[in-house]
């Protein structure tokens, strides 16, 4: 997972310079984690378990 100032250049340079019309970019870091690793790497960081609860698409939107 990047950060956002780390994706800037990248993305500006895909939507300014000409050749990336209808390509697709997917920018990730060294690795690409699951949404559950990304929940297991920030609960290690600040040092308390947390856990990701996968709702439907409905119950989302019942919620928000």
């Amino acid at each position: 997972m990047l950060s956002i100032t780390t994706k800037s250049p990248y993305a500006v340079r895909a939507l300014t310079d000409s050749g990336h019309d209808g390509h697709d970019y997917v920018i990730t870091g060294p690795q690409s984690l699951t949404q559950h690793e990304q929940i297991a790497t920030i609960g290690q960081v600040l040092d308390r378990p947390l856990q990701l609860e996968e709702i439907s698409p409905d119950d989302a939107r019942r919620e928000w």
